[in-house]
C-alpha cells in the first residue's frame, strides 16, 4: 500500500469538488443554529416558564437536525466509497433520497456490529452490581480486580467490533447487501485481502491526521467565526476525507488497482 498517495489522494478529495463541500457545510451550520439560539434565548426572554417551554423544543429540533445530517452524511459517504470502488476520482452528486435511504442502512449496520458489545457491557453491569451487593471487607479487593479484568476485555472486543465495522462499510458500498456486510467473518477475511498490515498502517496515519486536525478545530472553537468555519468547511472535509480514504483502502482487496 502506497501510504502517501492513499492519503495524499483522500485529502486532495474535497477539493475536486468545493460546491459540495459548501453545501454539506451548510447543512452543518443549520443543524448548529438551534444551539446559537439556546445560548441567547436568556436574554429574548426572560421569564423561567418561557426559557423552559423554548428550551424543550429547541432540544428536540436539535436532536432532529442532528439526527438529518447524521444520515446525509452517512448516505453520502456511503456513496463517496461507492465512487471510489468504480474508480471515479470526484465526489458523487446529490441524490437527497439515495442518500438518506443509504444512511438509514448504514445506521443498521452501526446497529448490527455494536449490539454484541452493548449486550457485554449490559451483563458486565448486571455481574458489577450483583458482585458489589454480595462484596464484603474480605472480598472487595479481589471482585474490584476481576471488575477491571472483565472491562478491560470488553473494551477489547469494543475495538474489534469496531475495526470490523469500518471495513463492513466498504463491504456493503461493493455488495449492496446488509447481509453480506452484516457476515463478520467475511469482513474478517476481507480485512485479511487487505492486508493486516496495511489495515494497521491506515488506523495509525489517520488517527495522525485525526490528532492534527482536532488540534486546529479546538483552536478555532474559541471565536464564533471559528465555529463556522469549523461547520461550514471543517466537518464535510473530515467526513469526505475519511470515506474517500476508507474507498482506497478497500481498493487493497480488489484486484483492481486505483
Amino acid at each position: 500500500m502506497d501510504v502517501a498517495n492513499l492519503f495524499g489522494d483522500a485529502l486532495k478529495y474535497p477539493t475536486q469538488d468545493f460546491n459540495k463541500v459548501l453545501i454539506l457545510g451548510l447543512l452543518s451550520v443549520i443543524g448548529v443554529i438551534p444551539i446559537f439560539i439556546l445560548a441567547i434565548l436568556p436574554l429574548i426572554f426572560p421569564t423561567v416558564g418561557v426559557i423552559g417551554a423554548s428550551l424543550t423544543l429547541i432540544v428536540i429540533v436539535t436532536i432532529l437536525l442532528g439526527a438529518l445530517l447524521s444520515l446525509i452524511y452517512s448516505g453520502y459517504g456511503l456513496n463517496i466509497i461507492k465512487n471510489t470502488l468504480a474508480l471515479d476520482s470526484r465526489p458523487p452528486e446529490f441524490d437527497w433520497g439515495l442518500i438518506l435511504i443509504d444512511g438509514l442502512k448504514v445506521w443498521v449496520l452501526g446497529i448490527i456490529y455494536s449490539l454484541i458489545p452493548a449486550i457485554l457491557y449490559g451483563v458486565f453491569f448486571l455481574l458489577m452490581m450483583g458482585s458489589f451487593t454480595a462484596a464484603n471487607s474480605a472480598n472487595v479487593g479481589a471482585i474490584m480486580i476481576g471488575n477491571f479484568i472483565f472491562l478491560a476485555i470488553l473494551g477489547i472486543v469494543s475495538v474489534i467490533f469496531e475495526l470490523l465495522y469500518i471495513v463492513a462499510i466498504g463491504k456493503f458500498a461493493e455488495t449492496d447487501d446488509l447481509g453480506a456486510a452484516a457476515n463478520m467473518i467475511d469482513v474478517f477475511h476481507k480485512i485479511g485481502e487487505i492486508g493486516w498490515g496495511n489495515f494497521i498502517l491506515w488506523l495509525i496515519v489517520i488517527w495522525i491526521i485525526f490528532m492534527v486536525i482536532s488540534v486546529v478545530v479546538g483552536i478555532l472553537a474559541f471565536t464564533v467565526i471559528g465555529i463556522l468555519i469549523v461547520g461550514l468547511l471543517g466537518l464535510p472535509y473530515i467526513m469526505m476525507f475519511t470515506f474517500r480514504a476508507l474507498g482506497l483502502l478497500y481498493n487493497e482487496s480488489r484486484t483492481t488497482t486505483y
